[in-house]
Protein backbone atom coordinates (compact mmCIF):
# COMPACT_ATOMS: atom_id res chain seq x y z
CA UNK A 1 0.00 0.00 0.00
CA UNK A 2 1.71 3.52 -0.83
CA UNK A 3 1.63 6.44 1.30
CA UNK A 4 -1.48 8.27 -0.78
CA UNK A 5 -3.49 5.06 -0.23
CA UNK A 6 -2.55 4.92 3.39
CA UNK A 7 -3.77 8.92 3.32
CA UNK A 8 -6.90 7.95 1.59
CA UNK A 9 -7.81 5.36 4.11
CA UNK A 10 -6.49 6.63 7.30
CA UNK A 11 -10.21 8.30 7.82
CA UNK A 12 -11.87 4.79 7.31
CA UNK A 13 -9.88 3.19 9.39
CA UNK A 14 -10.58 5.76 12.14
CA UNK A 15 -14.34 5.56 11.63
CA UNK A 16 -14.08 1.89 11.85
CA UNK A 17 -12.68 2.15 15.14
CA UNK A 18 -15.00 4.56 16.47
CA UNK A 19 -18.01 2.79 15.32
CA UNK A 20 -17.83 -0.91 17.20
CA UNK A 21 -21.57 -1.98 16.55
CA UNK A 22 -22.60 -3.88 13.76
CA UNK A 23 -24.29 -1.38 10.88
CA UNK A 24 -25.06 -1.94 7.30
CA UNK A 25 -22.78 -1.28 4.59
CA UNK A 26 -25.09 1.65 3.34
CA UNK A 27 -24.44 3.01 6.49
CA UNK A 28 -20.82 2.27 6.50
CA UNK A 29 -20.53 3.42 3.03
CA UNK A 30 -22.65 6.92 4.36
CA UNK A 31 -20.41 7.73 6.97
CA UNK A 32 -17.39 6.97 4.88
CA UNK A 33 -18.50 9.60 2.73
CA UNK A 34 -19.39 12.30 5.46
CA UNK A 35 -15.63 11.38 6.76
CA UNK A 36 -14.55 12.37 3.24
CA UNK A 37 -16.64 15.53 2.97
CA UNK A 38 -15.36 16.20 6.63
CA UNK A 39 -11.44 16.11 6.19
CA UNK A 40 -12.03 18.02 2.45
CA UNK A 41 -13.86 21.07 4.91
CA UNK A 42 -11.16 21.10 7.08
CA UNK A 43 -8.20 21.06 4.43
CA UNK A 44 -10.25 24.51 3.37
CA UNK A 45 -10.55 26.08 6.75
CA UNK A 46 -6.71 25.17 7.63
CA UNK A 47 -5.98 26.91 4.43
CA UNK A 48 -8.23 30.11 4.91
CA UNK A 49 -7.20 30.14 8.66
CA UNK A 50 -3.12 30.34 7.59
CA UNK A 51 -3.52 32.90 4.65
CA UNK A 52 -5.92 34.86 7.19
CA UNK A 53 -3.15 34.75 10.40
CA UNK A 54 -0.21 35.65 7.39
CA UNK A 55 -2.46 38.87 6.95
CA UNK A 56 -3.03 39.77 10.00
CA UNK A 57 0.51 39.43 10.59
CA UNK A 58 0.97 41.53 7.60
CA UNK A 59 -1.53 44.13 9.03
CA UNK A 60 0.55 44.45 12.78
CA UNK A 61 3.51 44.93 11.02
CA UNK A 62 2.54 47.78 8.54
CA UNK A 63 0.30 49.36 11.64
CA UNK A 64 3.67 49.85 13.67
CA UNK A 65 5.57 50.89 10.88
CA UNK A 66 3.47 53.10 9.88
CA UNK A 67 3.23 54.68 13.63
CA UNK A 68 6.74 54.64 13.85
CA UNK A 69 7.46 56.76 11.04
CA UNK A 70 4.40 59.32 12.02
CA UNK A 71 5.89 59.70 15.25
CA UNK A 72 9.24 61.24 13.59
CA UNK A 73 7.55 63.47 11.23
CA UNK A 74 6.54 67.09 11.90
CA UNK A 75 4.45 67.66 9.16
CA UNK A 76 0.64 66.77 9.84
CA UNK A 77 0.27 66.50 6.11
CA UNK A 78 3.32 63.82 5.34
CA UNK A 79 2.07 62.00 8.69
CA UNK A 80 -1.55 62.23 6.85
CA UNK A 81 -0.18 60.64 3.76
CA UNK A 82 1.59 58.23 5.64
CA UNK A 83 -1.74 57.01 7.27
CA UNK A 84 -3.69 57.15 3.93
CA UNK A 85 -0.58 54.12 2.91
CA UNK A 86 -1.63 52.35 5.72
CA UNK A 87 -5.08 52.36 5.46
CA UNK A 88 -5.11 51.85 1.44
CA UNK A 89 -2.87 48.69 2.45
CA UNK A 90 -5.60 47.63 4.95
CA UNK A 91 -8.76 48.06 3.26
CA UNK A 92 -7.15 45.92 0.31
CA UNK A 93 -6.40 43.18 3.28
CA UNK A 94 -9.88 43.61 4.37
CA UNK A 95 -10.92 42.81 0.51
CA UNK A 96 -8.47 40.16 0.03
CA UNK A 97 -10.62 38.50 3.42
CA UNK A 98 -13.36 39.36 2.14
CA UNK A 99 -12.69 37.36 -0.97
CA UNK A 100 -11.47 34.49 0.66
CA UNK A 101 -13.84 34.23 2.81
CA UNK A 102 -16.82 33.94 -0.28
CA UNK A 103 -14.73 31.16 -2.29
CA UNK A 104 -14.67 29.54 1.21
CA UNK A 105 -18.46 29.58 1.42
CA UNK A 106 -18.80 28.18 -2.43
CA UNK A 107 -16.38 25.45 -1.74
CA UNK A 108 -18.04 24.16 1.55
CA UNK A 109 -21.36 24.15 -0.54
CA UNK A 110 -19.58 22.63 -3.27
CA UNK A 111 -18.12 19.80 -0.69
CA UNK A 112 -21.54 19.35 0.66
CA UNK A 113 -23.30 18.90 -2.57
CA UNK A 114 -20.80 16.51 -3.76
CA UNK A 115 -20.98 14.29 -0.50
CA UNK A 116 -24.68 14.41 -1.32
CA UNK A 117 -24.79 13.36 -4.66
CA UNK A 118 -22.22 10.53 -3.76
CA UNK A 119 -25.15 9.24 -1.64
CA UNK A 120 -28.00 9.83 -3.91
CA UNK A 121 -25.97 8.34 -7.04
CA UNK A 122 -25.12 5.20 -4.96
CA UNK A 123 -28.79 4.49 -3.40
CA UNK A 124 -29.97 4.99 -6.95
CA UNK A 125 -27.69 2.85 -8.26
CA UNK A 126 -28.64 0.08 -5.78
CA UNK A 127 -32.10 0.46 -6.70
CA UNK A 128 -33.21 1.91 -3.31
CA UNK A 129 -35.22 5.14 -3.50
CA UNK A 130 -32.50 7.47 -1.80
CA UNK A 131 -33.45 10.92 -1.50
CA UNK A 132 -35.67 13.20 -3.75
CA UNK A 133 -34.85 15.70 -5.10
CA UNK A 134 -37.12 18.77 -7.79
CA UNK A 135 -38.59 17.00 -11.00
CA UNK A 136 -36.68 18.74 -14.02
CA UNK A 137 -37.75 21.19 -16.54
CA UNK A 138 -38.37 19.47 -19.50
CA UNK A 139 -37.07 21.34 -23.20
CA UNK A 140 -39.70 21.70 -25.12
Amino acid sequence: MSEADKEKSSPIIALQFFTPFSTSVRQIEELQSAVRGEFGLLDEVEKNASTWMARRQEALESGLRALAQMSTVRDPFAAGAIWSEWLSGSLKRMAADLGDASAFAIKSVSIGQKAAEAMVNRDSENGEPGIETAPQAKAA
